[in-house]
């Protein structure tokens, strides 16, 4: 078995970086992130040799469908889907036409799934701050990831364009459960750890978390690009107020509603 020192550990806290450590009968590897790290990988590899040639090539593939997808996004939000061929994309990332086919069905497919990539890595980034914060409270990690996802945004309003119009509920959940970036992380399986973390209950989980990000992203969507009809700024309190009765709504313990009308006050059962 072999031993990582505390110093080799902290040195390569910085980034995410998989490592795999050859013994003499086989090897593990070891995965890296900001965090701290973990064994990852349990299919045991070949060793000496075999297992680093198994290793080139995994971080080729890796090389070369990153190189796929950054190209992509580059070329779909500047000359847009429709004029975009996939020869373009694979002469420019230096990839052949073949490679392109290994990992998708055409353009289109590229597209969605880069939808899902970009979305996912930024999931990831905004649930690695939470827990860099130190937030335990369920109804606090949700406000913090969704300020984080929307102060990124605001920061990069090309990805902003790029995510909302490519976007739809079964691209998004396919961001969800995306393995995002070392091959271990997905967001919804996070989401329902934090929730099973809680201790709290909701009806419908994922319907809950549909409901929120549908709010998020056809709401502030005009306030970024356009301050219309307020600014993000402005927009923010009253949207965490609705996020809260969205949580409190879905609520196990919270099961009907008052609806009020002319002249009478009835009760809507939501359990039905």
């Amino acid at each position: 078995t072999a031993l990582l020192s505390e110093n080799n550990k902290q040195a390569a806290l910085s980034a995410s970086v998989i490592l795999r450590i050859f013994s003499p009968e086989y090897s593990v590897c070891y995965r890296f992130n900001l965090s701290g790290w973990s064994k990852n990988y349990p299919t045991i590899t070949p060793a000496g040799s075999e297992g680093k040639e198994f290793l080139l090539m995994e971080l080729n593939k890796k090389k070369k469908k990153d190189a796929l997808f950054n190209t992509a996004f580059e070329l779909f939000t500047t000359k847009g889907l429709t004029k975009t061929t996939i020869s373009d994309i694979v002469d420019q990332a230096g990839v052949a036409k073949g490679t392109f086919y290994l990992y998708f069905k055409d353009k289109y497919d590229i597209r969605n799934k880069l939808v899902s990539h970009k979305t996912g890595e930024l999931f990831f980034r905004a649930h690695e701050a939470v827990q860099n914060a130190h937030i335990s409270e369920f109804d606090r990690q949700v406000h913090f990831i969704i300020d984080y996802i929307l102060t990124e945004l605001n920061k990069d309003r090309t990805l902003l364009l790029f995510i909302s119009k490519n976007l739809a509920w079964g691209v998004f959940k396919g961001a969800f459960e995306e393995k995002m970036p070392d091959d271990e992380y997905n967001f919804y399986q996070s989401y329902l750890d934090m929730l099973a973390q809680s201790g709290l209950h909701y009806k419908n989980p994922e319907l809950m978390l549909f409901t929120i990000i549908e709010l998020v992203g056809s709401t502030c969507y005009s306030c970024i690009l356009y301050q219309q009809p307020v600014s993000l700024a402005e927009y923010r309190p009253y949207l965490h107020r609705t996020i809260s009765g969205i949580m409190e709504t879905f609520s196990q313990d919270h099961t009907t509603c008052e609806v009020l009308s002319s002249d009478t006050k009835t009760h809507v059962d939501h359990t039905a």
